[in-house]
């Protein structure tokens, strides 16, 4: 599962994340809006446009006169900000089907600052939640609602605000089968790949070569490259999602995840514990 970023929407003192507790009510919660204390709750809800998985989110809006301090617990951090629900229809009655609090995170780098919230100014809180880990291997696709609460240690704001329907399936933006191996190239903060992968249906790996120019910006650990050497590439890979590192010639071997987005489109970047994401789209070349 993966966080998107916090969106904010009006005037905003201070940047961050958010986190709380699991609501305690096990019914289905119908409000799509609410207003609990100084603040107004929406939730949303939309297939995700580059991979199969929903983005559900909630919007919180200062309602009050005054500034609100949001902490952001460690969960909450590292996930979004929110607890995430979601519900099937069975028979006419709405059946709790999966939970977000269920599922193990994966520690984040950093830690989250407090989010200081100007008065009627909003944050959007959110996860994109893939349709794989949504369904597993017994739930059917199909249409799902989702119910979201804010992930806070403070405020306390334990209700749930419920999103319009969507479709959950497990579609591929490229689908399975579809030929891959080739060259690909691309580049990014004054780095520029080329590297020969072959793909099969659960793995990608190659070689390849690399050149850095000046100034090489690559703040994940790229700025020692110099020159040009040689790249090696191994990945696991679940239908259009990458997962791998990249092992340069001088040792630097940073984790490198993507999304096909596209065939011959690989939105990819490096990850830095210390500084978050490096940009590195690759692009299938022409024979």
């Amino acid at each position: 599962m993966r966080t998107l970023p916090l969106a904010f929407i009006a005037p905003l003192l201070i940047a961050a994340c958010t986190d709380s507790t699991e609501p305690s009510t096990t019914a289905f919660v119908g409000d799509t809006v609410v207003v609990v204390g100084n603040f107004r709750e929406s939730g949303s809800a939309s297939v995700s446009p580059l991979r199969a998985a929903t983005d559900v989110g909630l919007l919180l809006t200062n309602e009050s006169a005054q500034a609100e301090t949001l902490i952001s617990s460690a969960r909450g951090a590292c996930d979004g900000g929110i607890v995430a629900r979601a519900w099937r229809n069975v028979n006419g009655r709405q059946i709790l089907a999966w939970t977000s609090s269920a599922v193990p995170v994966i520690p984040c780098p950093g830690h989250a600052l407090p989010i200081i919230l100007a008065p009627h100014a909003s944050v959007q809180l959110g996860q994109e939640i893939e349709s794989s880990q949504l369904l597993g291997d017994s739930l059917p696709a199909g249409i799902y609602t989702f119910t979201v609460s804010a992930d806070l240690a403070s405020p306390s704001l334990p209700k749930e605000v419920a999103t319009p329907p969507v479709a959950v399936s497990t579609h591929f933006i490229v689908p399975p089968g579809t030929v891959l191996d080739g060259r690909w190239a691309g580049g990014g903060d004054g780095i520029v790949l080329t590297i020969s992968l072959h793909w099969t249906a659960d793995s990608v790996t190659g070689t390849g070569t690399y050149q850095a120019f000046t100034p090489n910006t690559n703040h994940c650990g790229g700025a020692t490259l110099r020159g040009s050497g040689t790249v090696s590439f191994r990945a696991s890979r679940i239908a259009d999602q990458v997962n791998g590192s990249m092992e340069f010639d001088n040792g630097w071997g940073p984790p490198y995840i993507a999304v096909l987005t596209g065939v011959g489109l690989l939105d990819g970047h490096f990850m830095s514990v210390d500084t978050g994401t490096c940009p590195m789209p690759l692009a299938l070349q022409s024979p």
